[in-house]
């Protein structure tokens, strides 16, 4: 007996003709029977079959070396066309010659008969019908569908298998599905971890085949093909939940939807959507041509960096701990877009805030890899005027070119409401990681789950513990250097209500040149035509060759930053929830410095 579970592994096992095909060559070569797919005992060719009972006694003419040679000579053939082949060659067509009249011949007349010959040695031997059966080991129906070839002059081709399904589509009407399925507009979820899309929420299979049937009625398809085709090649859902939706889009949209107003201002409505959309495409169209240009200039450095939604420590199970306010953690990351590779620097509230000074501090620390292999730097941020967009952040940048660490600084800023960056993808991934675990308790906890979220072969996480001193005062350095506002070259002579003054807010990108110390290049719109010149060096204070040096004052002489006594007594009682081998850490946040008031975070 053959053994079949290494072949049923190899074969498939969804076409069962294959799979006997298979196991009965293997078998016939060794000459044992064999186990069919539906688990029937097929027994073995044999060599030498039943006598034929001619009177010319055509079987016993031949040896048992003969036969055996006959045998192995037609199964050494490898395919059942050369078998059918060779046994049609030995098979000769003739007219039949005279033909006697039978009475009460219910059958039609042959009209052709049939001689049968087989190898004895090197030469032909002819045999009769029931004798070529035995010795080739084949059946009587096999011998006659080659007779029947024969006589048609046709040469036999194995067709078993091969046969279309009565359900089997045609490749055409595949891709007419293709085609209609891939014509239904899609949305890509940016904040997952992988590139899901999303067709209409009103929109089902059913109600696309439908669809289907009415664009091409001639067509005839069944659902369960077209949801199964659906289902096998595209990775689409239904009804993407909108997030972080524009404000700008959402009022448009409803005007453009409200039936009390005039056809005027809903196409004024229409219009300024249209320019809004626009606006915003550029900030993701920047990104992606600058992702090309690092990637092609070795002298270019592509950056986005933004804070991941607060972690909030202990994570437990126990909903108890739900009404508590909690340790919070801030996890600050930067893409290389570059690389595709992402740092994040992690820290709790008692270490430092989410100030300017804590961008620049990361930043500065980022780019001192890189500082001297790139001479030109392009920034994609949020407008978040506390962190990013900022008096401090731009100072921080314009000294980066003034010191001639960079020849070039490009900061990109989108449209409000239209700030999705790749870091958001990185956040995604992580918090995929972080809601495997229902325990956490110390934020080296977190920074072990980081670095294991990455979904690359390679390490794209990296992340670094901040530590209080780490962080450097940029907001009270950059004015000894620095103008807070002034008026921009081009409307120095306008009047004084025509002035353009340095209004951060007003801008959506700003230019660094180490060319020109001290001044930065303004722009309302990503790519806009109309540009603004601002110096901002101090009067009397000449910025030449080295550049005002970056500052190194803590920023927290104290070495900590207080934590609301509200809040530390909320902690306290979530630490009764904590394991044992992470008390150590809560200890040390218990004995923390508090305070009463809520210090303001951010500048102007």
């Amino acid at each position: 007996m053959v053994d079949n579970s290494e072949m049923r592994g190899k074969k498939c096992k969804s076409d069962p003709t294959k799979y006997d095909r298979h196991i009965r060559k293997k078998a016939r070569v060794e000459g044992t029977c064999y186990t069919s797919s539906k688990g029937k005992n097929i027994p073995a060719k044999q060599v030498g079959g039943p006598p034929c009972s001619c009177r010319l006694k055509c079987y016993e003419k031949f040896s048992e070396d003969d036969k055996l040679q006959i045998f192995q000579r037609f199964y050494s053939l490898h395919t059942k066309d050369e078998q059918d082949i060779f046994l049609q060659g030995l098979i000769q067509v003739l007219n039949i010659k005279q033909r006697r009249p039978r009475q009460g011949e219910k059958h039609k007349p042959k009209s052709v008969s049939f001689k049968f010959y087989v190898f004895k040695g090197s030469a032909k031997t002819e045999v009769c019908l029931k004798a070529f059966m035995s010795l080739h080991a084949v059946t009587h129906k096999r011998v006659r569908r080659i007779e029947s070839l024969a006589q048609q002059g046709k040469s036999p081709r194995d067709l078993r298998g091969k046969q279309p399904s009565a359900n089997a589509f045609s490749e055409e009407v595949r891709e007419l599905v293709r085609d209609h399925i891939q014509s239904f507009p899609v949305k890509l979820s940016h904040y997952s971890g992988t590139d899901r899309k999303y067709l209409d929420r009103d929109l089902t299979i059913s109600t696309m085949h439908k669809l289907f049937q009415q664009k091409h009625p001639n067509v005839v398809l069944s659902f369960s093909f077209y949801r199964s085709y659906f289902r096998e090649n595209f990775n689409f859902s239904f009804g993407r939940p909108q997030v972080d939706v524009c404000s700008t889009c959402e009022l448009l949209n409803n005007k453009i939807k409200n039936k009390n107003l005039n056809d005027t201002a809903k196409r004024t409505a229409v219009a300024e959507l249209m320019v809004h959309k626009r606006r915003s495409k550029k900030f993701y169209s920047k990104v992606k041509s600058e992702t090309e240009n690092c990637a092609d200039s070795e002298n270019v450095l592509a950056l986005a960096f933004d804070y991941m939604q607060n972690i909030q420590l202990p994570k437990s199970p126990v909903g108890e701990i739900f009404y508590y306010q909690q340790l919070t953690v801030s996890v600050f990351c930067i893409h290389n877009l570059k690389t595709n590779q992402a740092r994040m620097y992690i820290y709790h509230e008692g270490q430092a805030k989410k100030t300017a000074n804590e961008i620049c501090t990361f930043l500065t620390d980022y780019l001192k890899e890189f500082k001297k292999y790139h001479k030109e730097l392009h920034l994609f941020s949020d407008n978040c005027w506390g962190q990013n967009k900022n008096h401090t952040v731009i100072r921080m940048l314009l000294s980066l070119t003034d010191c001639s660490l960079f020849e070039k600084i490009i900061h990109y800023y989108p449209v409000r409401g239209h700030s999705f960056l790749p870091c958001d993808r990185d956040f995604a991934l992580v918090k995929k990681n972080l809601r495997k675990y229902d325990r956490i308790s110390t934020v080296h906890q977190i920074t072990e789950l980081i670095v294991s979220s990455s979904t690359k072969k390679y390490d794209k996480f990296s992340v670094k513990e901040v530590d209080t001193t780490d962080i450097v005062d940029f907001a009270k350095w950059w004015p000894k250097f620095y103008k807070k506002t002034c008026i921009s070259e081009q409307s120095k002579r306008l009047s004084r209500n025509e002035r353009v003054n340095f209004n951060i807010s007003k801008f959506s990108c700003f230019k660094y040149n180490c060319e020109l110390k001290g001044q930065v290049q303004t722009y309302d719109f990503i790519d806009g035509l109309v540009t603004h010149t601002f110096n901002l060096s101090r009067s009397g204070l000449n910025i030449v060759g080295s550049g005002p040096s970056l500052p190194s004052t803590k920023a927290y002489p104290s070495g900590k930053v207080p934590i609301k006594a509200t809040k530390m007594e909320h902690i306290r009682k979530c630490t009764a929830f904590v394991e044992e081998e992470h008390k150590d850490f809560f200890d040390t946040i218990l004995q923390w410095p508090t305070t009463n008031c809520q210090d303001q975070e951010g500048d102007e």
